[in-house]
């Protein structure tokens, strides 16, 4: 990372002046120094967030721009006055020229024990008898990913607590009793197996040894399943856990895909949104015409409307009209007046037809003028019926949206392109389908842990009626007195010594590691009222206050001081120690914590290697507290941006 070149790192020899301090302001490298050892013994670099750093990104960037892309971490050290050494490599593949991803390099590990070359499956195993990768953590400790020893606290185990339970009490020395517990598991199976042999011929067991035959093909295969279903497990693991790597990897591919689909889907709504307002503007323009000549068709309207007006008053008086010569052409037919009843003479009716004709000439004329005044109402009711729309108003709107949203599909457009050429670089049908098998290689595990529950349970309930009918066996005098059946008792006898004897050890384990993280905490902590620690049954502690109370809400510094506590609490009950490489440990600390710290330190483990910063720890308030204990110190000092180096102080 940013280290480009050799650096070379001596640690304390001597057991008393055992502290080495490697000064370094952030983001210079102590992380990244932390993590070559890591990486060295694990194979593997970790990030803040927990997330494994691809080993293209290991390589430093300088020395990529150059294409030198080799790698390596060479770490020496004696373990019970055996030397080791361990090297690992990250190297480009054979045939690659400029690697451009992660699956172009390749690590190759190498270890020697006693100048004896370890053949390569089994470095892992050789690795894992001097510190189980799960219990790295408390030794390879970094302050800033203190949630690790939340898993430990919770009194409900999980699967990451069982495992760092178990790796914690390898180290503590439990697996070579529950080891021989297992082994004569395997011998009092193998006597049973004889001794049912021996009892097929006595009668009044007879029943008994034919069920204890039964179930016991019956529990072989149901442990032969549970073996298939844990291995299942164990490669389905693998196989998930690869293919996290490898989406991991191209995780940036992965967002780009997700991009470019919503990209896409973001494209085709837009380009539905212009086909709709474009449609909406047609049909609007289709009536805007009306808009346009609405004003000319008011005032052409005003003007027939006047006109018709004037039409109007003759065409009443010639309702009129029509009235009176009705009236006087009843007279003439009649020669009776409609109104009174009376006879109409000569005179009358000759005067009456004279005033008919003049009316209905005039009447003539009048009928003349309606038809002009029924053109009139035509021609207002054809105007009236061009009404001014909504265009004139809407279409303004209308085109504001269509050039808005023109913007955004062509920058959709462009982004779309810009994607869909990035994603042309990599293998996306390959890249989808690892995370759909990934995801249903989720559900199988689910699958598969449920059926190994139920198997086990099936074992249990097998073996509890198995022990019923051996019982009976046991029991007759006859089969007492066979050799098989006598070896049946020892081994049982023995067992049962060897899980009570793992019951106690793993209590009085438990208890010494309280007791040494206790003392440890009491050397630590400043708040000298707490009664001290309480472990649980995942090796979790918990601080205990004067009152046998259980403190449940604790600070990032009490977080952190309880974690020491329990490094400290397993260096001095394991079988053997180990060496504590401490990054940014002190950051949460106040002053007096971090003095009591740097005292304490030098007395818990044979070598401390403490990774801080001028702001934790100043050097000379470290020489001051730790005097002659210090064997060592190394500044890593800043090259470039992406550079840095190690020297000696």
């Amino acid at each position: 990372m940013p280290f480009k070149g050799e650096q070379e790192v001596v640690f304390p020899q001597d057991s008393y002046s055992n502290v080495l301090l490697i000064y370094a302001d952030n983001m210079r490298g102590k992380t990244s120094f932390l993590n070559a050892l890591r990486w060295c013994f694990y194979g593997e670099a970790i990030e803040r967030n927990r997330r494994v750093i691809e080993p293209f990104n290991i390589v430093n960037w300088d020395a990529a721009d150059e294409n030198e892309w080799e790698v390596s971490v060479d770490v020496k050290f004696e373990l019970e006055e055996i030397e080791y050494e361990l090297v690992r490599e990250l190297q480009r593949k054979p045939m690659i020229h400029i690697p451009k991803r992660s699956s172009d390099l390749e690590i190759k590990v190498a270890l020697r024990k006693d100048g004896k070359v370890i053949k390569p499956n089994e470095i892992t195993h050789e690795i894992n008898q001097i510190i189980p990768k799960d219990i790295a953590r408390f030794f390879l400790f970094d302050g800033e990913l203190l949630e690790e020893y939340e898993e430990l606290v919770k009194e409900e185990a999980s699967e990451k607590s069982e495992r760092i339970k178990e790796e914690i009490e390898k180290v503590l020395g439990v697996p070579a009793f529950l080891n021989a517990r297992d082994h004569l598991g395997v011998l009092l199976s193998k006597a049973r197996t004889q001794q049912g042999k021996d009892a097929k011929d006595i009668k009044s067991i007879k029943s008994a040894v034919t069920q204890c035959e039964l179930l016991e093909k019956q529990i072989k295969d149901l442990k032969r399943d549970l073996k298939l279903l844990e291995g299942n497990k164990n490669s389905n693991r693998k196989r998930i856990t690869k293919l996290k790597e490898i989406i991991e990897e191209f995780r940036s591919v992965h967002e780009d895909q997700k991009d470019y689909e919503e990209c896409k889907s973001d494209l085709s709504k837009l380009e539905k949104k212009q086909d709709i307002l474009s449609a909406k503007k047609r049909d609007l323009l289709k009536e805007a015409w009306k808009d346009v000549i609405s004003p000319l068709v008011e005032v052409k309207k005003t003007d027939l409307e006047k006109s018709r007006d004037k039409l109007i008053k003759p065409s009443k008086e010639e309702y009129k009209l029509e009235g009176k010569i009705e009236a006087l052409e009843s007279v003439l037919e009649n020669h009776k007046c409609p109104t009174c009843t009376q006879d109409a003479g000569e005179e009358i009716r000759i005067e009456i037809k004279n005033n008919l004709e003049k009316l209905q000439a005039g009447a003539q004329n009048i009928t003349s003028n309606n038809e002009t005044l029924n053109g009139l109402q035509e021609k207002i009711r054809n105007l009236s019926a061009i009404k001014k729309t909504s265009a004139s108003t809407e279409i303004p709107g209308i085109e504001k949206d269509l050039r808005s949203n023109s913007l955004d599909i062509n920058k959709l457009d462009t982004e779309r392109e810009r994607l869909k050429k990035e994603l042309s670089k990599h293998d996306t049908v390959q890249i989808k389908k690892d995370a759909k098998e990934r995801d249903g290689l989720l559900i199988l595990e689910g699958e598969i842990k449920t059926n190994i529950e139920d198997c086990r349970r099936n074992i249990s309930v097998k073996r509890e009626r198995y022990n019923v009918y051996a019982a009976k066996i046991d029991k007759d005098n006859t089969a007492k007195k066979m050799r098989s059946s006598r070896l049946v008792e020892a081994y049982k006898g023995l067992k049962l010594v060897f899980e009570d004897s793992i019951s106690t050890l793993r209590d009085s384990l438990r208890f010494q590691v309280q007791k040494h993280a206790t003392e440890t905490f009491k050397e630590l902590t400043t708040e000298q009222t707490y009664k001290g620690l309480k472990i649980n049954k995942n090796y979790g502690l918990s601080i205990i206050d004067e009152k046998d109370r259980e403190v449940t809400l604790r600070s990032s510094g009490a977080e952190e001081i309880v974690a020491l506590s329990l490094v400290s609490g397993l260096n001095l009950t394991a079988r053997k120690s180990a060496p504590i490489i401490m990054d940014t440990a002190m950051g949460r600390l106040d002053n007096k914590h971090r003095e009591n710290l740097l005292r304490f330190i030098p007395d818990v483990v044979d070598q401390a290697i403490l990774l801080v910063h001028e702001g934790e720890i100043r050097k000379e308030d470290a020489y001051k507290i730790l005097e002659s204990r210090i064997g060592g110190i190394y500044n890593i000092e800043r090259v470039s941006s992406s550079q840095s180096k190690i020297s000696k102080d």
